[in-house]
């Protein structure tokens, strides 16, 4: 075991504040509701403190050269925190939750296939799957849909048949629903103790279990179909099923490629959907701005479907995006654990210490933005983003873990955008925009009802 402390690379030294409520105080309030007490915490005690929470102690990050250090230059001190534990449960070892050799023989095999070139290749599928969704939107009689589950149908439709040569239509809400019940259950395991020392003999545990068998029966399926066919293929699934493990030589096990299908699936969907739905919002309750990226979409498309090399011209659109994803990051906190004794800004923690990177209330410190609570496309001009402290806005992560698919991610939200903006005129059902909501991912707190045409 290597007992010598880590050493930052900030030079910068950052004292540690600390608050000094009631531990069971602040635990009931975290359990109540994390966002508005995490951000009023920020206020108080900057972006490094620390704080009691029941019998456990965490040290909040939201500065973002000590967020830099933990991620980036220090990663190698650090793991996933505890809480990464309950994503196990449903996504098994896979990229998102595996550690050490194991994940970077897995980051290794599984970087090519989002990289840009590879995308440019599935293209094709991911426009066709969305035409195809807002093909069959057009043709219901209702005029009016809840643009969450609609974004939730459409994400894992356009994850499976892009990257997995797979297509789930009938089976997308009750994915969205089993997803929702294991997202709600998970966080009250990581919010609350109560709840984590009786879940595994509650109700809320069979019906996870339940949950669980139900998805690995569509993806071992999904293996099972793929196994079957003589046709070649060339996508993520395919490449895992043909890679072979470093130390045996022999085939990926089944189990391995169900947790990375898992992963993808899960966290290439939900992540994705919940943004789409954040930006619909905004559109729909602010019209001058729905007549601005109608006029680009005029001037860039001129009615047609976005083709690859489009995409890079719709820059209004990337605006929307970048800063829907500033206000409303799906992974709104990152957790991690000291493996050794490390020094980050000007105390040194001992081991096993738990952190936790609040990228949330970074986003919408007033230290970092102006008018840091509106949503303001403008500054989000090619200028700013130069300019900007980079480690301010990390809504894919930072640093050797950073989300694989933020590229894939990227060129869907600008894809769906385009064709249902063309496609469609849309108006607010709702009186007020809707508030996020923290499960394990970031949410809208209630269905956004939009009115189409």
């Amino acid at each position: 075991m290597n007992t010598e402390t880590q050493t930052s690379t900030f030079d910068k030294q950052i004292p540690l504040q600390k608050n000094p409520n009631n531990r069971f105080l602040n635990l009931f309030r975290f359990i109540r509701d994390s966002l508005p007490f995490l951000q009023e915490n920020e206020r108080k005690y900057g972006g490094f403190y620390e704080i009691e929470l029941g019998f456990s102690k965490l040290v909040i990050l939201s500065e973002p050269e000590l967020v830099k250090d933990v991620l980036q230059h220090q990663h190698k001190s650090f793991i996933k925190s505890p809480e990464y534990e309950v994503l196990s449960d449903l996504l098994g070892k896979g990229l998102l939750t595996s550690e050490g050799d194991h994940w970077q023989h897995q980051r290794k095999l599984i970087q090519p296939s989002f990289h840009k070139s590879y995308l440019q290749k599935i293209y094709a599928l991911m426009l066709d799957e969305i035409v195809k969704a807002a093909d069959t939107l057009s043709q219901k009689p209702e005029r009016s849909i809840e643009i969450n589950q609609e974004m939730m149908r459409l994400t894992l439709n356009v994850v499976t048949r892009s990257i997995l040569g797979s297509q789930m239509t009938p089976d997308s809400d009750k994915i969205h629903d089993t997803v929702t019940d294991l997202l709600k259950y998970g966080t009250s395991r990581i919010r609350n103790p109560f709840f984590r020392l009786l879940y595994p003999i509650s109700y809320q545990k069979y019906k996870s279990t339940q949950h669980i068998k139900y998805l690995d029966n569509l993806v071992y399926k999904i293996i099972e179909e793929r196994q079957r066919t003589q046709h070649p293929h060339r996508d993520l699934l395919q490449m895992l099923l043909d890679s072979r493990m470093e130390d045996t030589g022999k085939a990926m096990p089944l189990r391995q490629v169900r947790d990375e299908i898992m992963t993808f699936m899960m966290a290439g969907h939900e992540t994705i959907a919940s943004a789409l739905s954040f930006i619909f919002a905004h559109l729909v309750h602010d019209p001058k701005l729905y007549k601005k990226v109608q006029e680009e979409l005029k001037q860039v498309l001129d009615g047609r479907h976005p083709d690859f090399e489009d995409l890079p011209k719709l820059q209004l659109l990337q605006q929307i995006i970048d800063e829907a994803l500033r206000l409303y990051p799906s992974a709104w906190v990152v957790g991690r654990k000291a493996k050794e004794s490390v020094k980050v800004g000007n105390t040194i923690f001992p081991k096993d210490s738990v952190f936790l990177i609040n990228i949330f209330a970074m986003h919408r410190s007033d230290r970092f933005w102006k008018k840091a609570e509106e949503f303001q496309v403008d500054r989000f001009t090619s200028d700013f983003k130069k300019n900007m402290n980079k480690f301010q806005y990390i809504p894919f992560g930072l640093g050797p873990r950073m989300c694989i698919g933020n590229h894939f991610a990227q060129f869907e939200m600008l894809t769906v955008l385009a064709v249902y903006l063309q496609k469609f005129n849309m108006l607010a059902l709702d009186e007020e925009l809707p508030k996020p909501k923290n499960t394990l991912t970031l949410r809208p707190s209630k269905p956004i009802r939009i009115l189409y045409r």
